[in-house]
C-alpha cells in the first residue's frame, strides 16, 4: 500500500490508517462470500446427485416390477392353453424365450435401439397369434426406422399387452387390434386401438393395472413434460396414443 500510494521509506504512514482496515474488512467479506458460495454449490451438487440416484433407483424398481407382471400374465395364458390346445405350447415357449431374453438384456440399459423394441413387440404379437388363432384381426402399420433412433426399453409393450388382454375377453368371435408407429420430427408416434364392449367376459387376470401404472411412472421419470399420453375409451373401442422424444436419456 505504501508503494502504491508513493510513500517512501521513513515517511509518515498515517495515511494508511483508514484504508488498511477497510481493505482488510473487504478482503474478509469477499473471502467469506466465496467460502459460503462454494459450500452452497457443493450442497446443491450433492442434492442433485442424490435426486439422480433416487430417480435411477426408482426407475430400476419400476422396471423390475414390470417384467414379472408380464411374465405372470404370459404363464397364466400358457397354463390355460396347455389344457385346451397343448399342441401350441412348444411354439409359445420358444417365443416366450425370445421375449424374456430381450427383457433380461435390455432392462439395465437406459436406451435401446427402436428396431430392437419393435422386434420385441412383433415377437409378442406372434405369440398372441399362436394363442388366439383366427379370431384375431390385426392391422399393423410400423414404418422402417433408422438405426440412430433410440428409446427407453419396455415402454410400448405394456400398451400392446393391455390391448390383447382386454380384447381377447370379448364374447364376439373376432378380436380387432390396430397398431401404428412412426418417427418424425424427433418424436416417436405410437397408436394402438383395440375392440371392447359391455359383452366382454370378466377378466380372470390381475386387475391391479400394475403394468400401466408403472409405465406412466417411468414416462414421468424419463421424459418429464416432454411426452404426451392420451387414452380414449368408447363403448366398443379403446384407443391409446403416445408421443415421446427419441434419443432422450434420463
Amino acid at each position: 500500500m505504501a508503494y502504491l500510494m508513493g510513500i517512501k521509506d521513513g515517511s509518515d504512514l498515517s495515511a494508511l490508517v483508514v484504508p488498511i482496515p477497510l481493505l482488510s474488512i473487504l478482503f474478509i467479506f469477499v473471502g467469506g462470500f466465496i467460502a459460503i458460495t462454494r459450500i452452497v454449490i457443493r450442497q446443491q451438487i450433492k442434492e442433485i446427485s442424490i435426486l439422480q440416484y433416487q430417480s435411477k433407483t426408482e426407475l430400476n424398481l419400476l422396471t423390475s416390477k414390470l417384467s414379472p407382471h408380464f411374465l405372470f400374465n404370459t404363464l397364466h395364458n400358457l397354463y390355460g392353453l396347455s389344457r385346451n390346445d397343448h399342441t401350441k405350447v412348444p411354439d409359445l415357449l420358444l417365443k416366450l424365450s425370445d421375449l424374456l431374453s430381450y427383457a433380461l438384456h435390455s432392462s439395465n440399459k437406459p436406451l435401446v435401439n427402436l428396431r430392437e423394441e419393435v422386434e420385441y413387440i412383433q415377437n409378442f404379437i406372434e405369440l398372441e397369434k399362436i394363442r388366439i388363432g383366427n379370431r384375431l384381426e390385426l392391422q399393423l402399420h410400423i414404418t422402417r426406422f433408422e438405426h440412430s433412433i433410440y428409446i427407453a426399453p419396455m415402454l410400448l409393450i405394456v400398451f400392446v399387452e393391455n390391448a390383447f388382454k382386454h380384447a381377447k375377453n370379448m364374447r364376439s368371435k373376432k378380436i380387432q387390434i390396430s397398431i401404428k408407429m412412426e418417427a418424425t420430427d424427433h418424436f416417436i408416434h405410437f397408436e394402438i386401438k383395440n375392440s371392447k364392449g359391455a359383452q366382454s367376459k370378466p377378466s380372470t387376470e390381475t386387475k391391479t393395472g400394475l403394468g400401466i401404472i408403472t409405465t406412466i411412472q417411468r414416462l414421468n421419470l424419463i421424459y418429464g413434460d416432454s411426452y404426451l399420453l392420451k387414452c380414449d375409451e368408447k363403448e366398443k373401442t379403446y384407443l391409446v396414443t403416445l408421443k415421446i422424444p427419441y434419443n432422450a436419456a434420463y
